[in-house]
């Protein structure tokens, strides 16, 4: 590989006006853009998720709608995050693209939008539901809550897991973009639908925006398989501004993305 022709591969430059040396942005928008992803915390097999890797099917032809809805809210994300606004994707089962998109999207404000440095800025993150609740179940397991236990009685490797996971929590409320993936799918303990109501409630009435996928195509199945919350977190959701549901019918043939 050649060396980079503006800062011959040492990734500095020097500014002629003031004779400072600076980030050569050949090089370090790649590396910038690298940590980005990884601080969004996308799945790793949609790492290279983008609007032109979707493959729309013409028997589908939601698909082709979903995808054009997904391109038009990275399009108009200035005006989508003073709003509020969020996206729903919808589809009856898997296998049709809708946690494809949603990265895609998180994937378009990284690169049109993420202008400092990783450590200063947090456009979107990306959270699959099962995942945050087993997550934390997991860890609880490992360290059951104890009584009266000071600091020098939790071990360092239980302090690294839960600030880990604090601090993922505080970003869900925090970050420019909320991606809720499988929104349904998880075991329906009160204490968790009250988090995840808790937590949508917050944005919403913030004005943060939220883009969902699930594998009902209605918001009427949506809320049925919250139980009694459902009503109240379709509700909030639906409040968000325009959050666009698009009913993806049930695939005749094997195979295709989730």
């Amino acid at each position: 590989m050649s060396a980079c022709p503006l800062c011959s591969g040492t990734n500095w430059v020097l500014i002629p006006d003031t004779g400072e040396m600076a980030r050569c942005p050949i090089c370090y928008a790649p590396t910038v853009a690298k940590g980005a992803v990884e601080k969004s915390e996308i799945r790793l097999k949609f790492w290279t998720a983008t609007f032109d890797a979707y493959e729309a099917e013409e028997a589908i032809p939601d698909q082709a709608k979903a995808l054009r809805a997904a391109m038009d809210y990275v399009a108009h994300w200035p005006q989508m995050k003073a709003d509020g606004r969020g996206l729903a994707l919808l589809g009856r089962g898997s296998g049709l693209g809708k946690s494809h998109l949603a990265s895609s999207i998180c994937h378009g404000l990284i690169k049109g939008y993420w202008t400092k440095s990783v450590a200063d800025q947090d456009v979107c993150l990306f959270v699959n539901v099962s995942e945050w609740f087993g997550d934390w179940a997991a860890y609880w397991a490992k360290f059951p809550p104890t009584q009266n236990r000071d600091d020098e009685g939790v071990s360092s490797e239980e302090q690294v897991l839960r600030s880990k996971l604090v601090y993922r929590d505080r970003r869900m409320f925090s970050t420019e973009l909320l991606v809720l993936d499988d929104l349904t799918l998880f075991d329906k303990e009160p204490k968790r639908l009250d988090r995840l109501y808790a937590l949508i409630d917050h944005r919403v009435a913030n004005a943060k925006p939220i883009v969902v996928t699930d594998n009902h195509p209605t918001w009427a199945q949506v809320g049925e398989r919250l139980g009694d919350y459902g009503p109240r977190i379709v509700s909030r959701l639906q409040q968000a501004g325009d959050m666009v549901s698009i009913s993806l019918p049930l695939k005749k043939k094997n195979g295709g993305k989730k």
